[in-house]
């Protein structure tokens, strides 16, 4: 009689579960680590960096957008300035090694005071928008053209 159950493969062995499972434990724990030195290496002061930046950016674009589908009230552009407005009265923090150099000071200061500038004008006009818009972005410019990292 043949001792050999019928049900099991020729040739099987544990080598391959075994091998497969050490393969997609490789494979996971490659993924976890990256995952983990990309945490670990996050800066928070970096992250506040380019977060003021995308907000500022992003109001920016809305303005844009407005002033091309022609939504240039004043409910439409005001609070997109006063975003703006908000990131740039914590440039200095945002930049701390910066913050003691005076071209960035001014820059800082210039772009404080275009938008602040733009929210005592509040402009109801798509002409007044893009006015707006224009002194703002040459005070980003001023700024990004020294200091951009």
């Amino acid at each position: 009689m043949n001792d050999v159950a019928p049900n099991a493969k020729k040739g099987s062995s544990a080598f391959g579960r075994y091998f497969f499972v050490l393969l997609l434990g490789l494979v996971i724990g490659a993924f976890g680590a990256v995952y983990a030195l990309n945490a670990l290496s996050s800066n928070p002061q970096s992250q506040f960096q380019q977060g003021s930046m995308h907000v500022m950016g992003w109001n920016m674009g809305q303005l844009k957008q407005n002033v091309a589908a022609a939504k240039c009230s004043a409910s439409d552009s005001i609070p997109r300035i006063q975003a703006i407005d908000v990131m740039a009265r914590d440039l200095e923090s945002a930049f701390p090694k910066y913050a003691d150099d005076a071209a960035f000071v001014k820059a800082a200061t210039d772009l404080r005071t275009s938008s602040n500038n733009a929210l005592m004008a509040a402009p109801q006009t798509c002409d007044g928008v893009s006015q707006a818009m224009r002194n703002i972005g040459l005070s980003c410019e001023g700024c990004h053209s020294k200091f951009k990292d």
